[in-house]
């Protein structure tokens, strides 16, 4: 077997262990001396090892290309000389160096092809290679310079791809409207307390004056949904005509106060103070101002508040201690108002205790 055979068996079997020590190492230079003298075979087979090395072992291999070229660089600096080789020292040198320029080709394909295939932790490791190779000057520098441009271009960043322009928005359903709560028709003002009766009213109903101010107040009055309410008709002033402030003809709002067209005048109860205070409150939000007791007892008993005399006020006796009333005058568009019959033992209103007029 050739000595360039035998270096090729060592080489090979060595990268394959993929660990280096110091007796390994200079077995492998050993060899590579002995096969000095086919510089030219030597250097292939050197670089077919290291293409043919695994991504693992590639380090394990250029070590071992580093260690052989170094080698042969010291044996043609000294000349060949202080080497145990059987062969004559000037002619050890010349196929030392002949060996590193030989190598110069390979040099550069066995570096990019480290910087390339070695994983990403052990690429500092093969520029400490070269950076070695260059203070040592075991290659010329444009050799190693494109083994480092090579280098660069390896660890630049691969160009982005232009990003894809983005997709359509999917145009979306609108979304459904957030439901509407409802409207909360706002309530009817309170109404004004009804006006406290006059004693004298209130004596004519059977009922007694309150106590004091303080007293509680009367009962609530009925809701307006338990009293019929006759058909709506135009509501017309106790005086007959229908003044700039009383209602049209028709239903009420929603949020429309009850009025004198709600009224009914047959379930009236006179004993009744909540039917007072209902009256007095249907007055107000009718014509806009608080009337009077007797007001409210001329309304009712001149039949102004309903379609037909009522009955019972007819048959009511006269007031004892009260002198009639005079008939009220007429008003535009409504007959005079009769005066009240005159009451037993009381003279006629304008006269004397005799009878006569004053």
């Amino acid at each position: 077997m050739s000595d360039v055979a035998s270096f090729a068996t060592l080489l090979y079997e060595t990268i394959a262990q993929n660990k280096l020590s110091g007796s390994r190492v200079h077995r492998v230079t050993d060899s590579a001396t002995d096969a000095l003298r086919d510089p030219s075979g030597l250097a292939a087979t050197m670089l077919k090892a290291h293409m043919r090395a695994s991504a693992s072992t590639k380090l394990v291999s250029l070590y071992l290309f580093d260690a052989i070229a170094r080698h042969a660089q010291e044996l043609a600096r000294r000349g060949g000389t202080a080497m145990a080789s059987k062969d004559d020292p000037a002619a050890l040198a010349a196929n030392a160096a002949a060996l590193l320029r030989a190598l110069h080709e390979p040099a550069v394909q066995v570096g990019i092809d480290s910087l390339r295939h070695v994983p990403p932790e052990q690429r500092e490791k093969v520029r400490k290679v070269v950076d070695i190779w260059s203070r040592a000057a075991t290659f010329p520098a444009p050799v190693l310079q494109r083994i480092l441009d090579h280098g660069t271009r390896t660890e630049a960043p691969a160009p982005t791809r232009a990003a894809p322009p983005p997709a359509a928005p999917r145009t979306a359903p609108p979304p459904a409207p957030a439901p509407v709560p409802p409207t909360r028709t706002a309530s009817a003002p309170a109404p004004a307390a009804a006006p406290q009766l006059p004693p004298h009213v209130l004596a004519l109903l059977g009922q007694a004056p309150p106590a004091s101010a303080g007293a509680p107040a009367p009962p609530a009055p009925a809701p307006a949904s338990s009293v019929p309410s006759p058909q709506p008709e135009p509501v017309r002033s106790p005086m007959g005509a229908a003044g700039p402030g009383a209602p049209r003809a028709g239903s009420r709002g929603p949020a429309e106060p009850e009025d004198l067209r709600a009224f009914d005048q047959s379930t009236f109860d006179p004993t009744n103070s909540a039917h007072w205070e209902r009256l007095a409150r249907l007055w107000k939000n009718t014509y806009q101002y608080e009337a009077s007791g007797p007001e409210l007892m001329m309304a009712l008993m001149s039949g102004a508040l309903s379609k037909e005399q009522d009955p019972r006020w007819a048959a009511m006796p006269p007031m004892t201690g009260m002198p009639p009333m005079p008939g009220m005058p007429p008003m535009p568009g409504m007959p005079p108002m009769p005066g009240m019959p005159p009451m037993p033992g009381m003279p006629e209103s304008g006269r004397g205790a005799d009878g006569r007029r004053a």
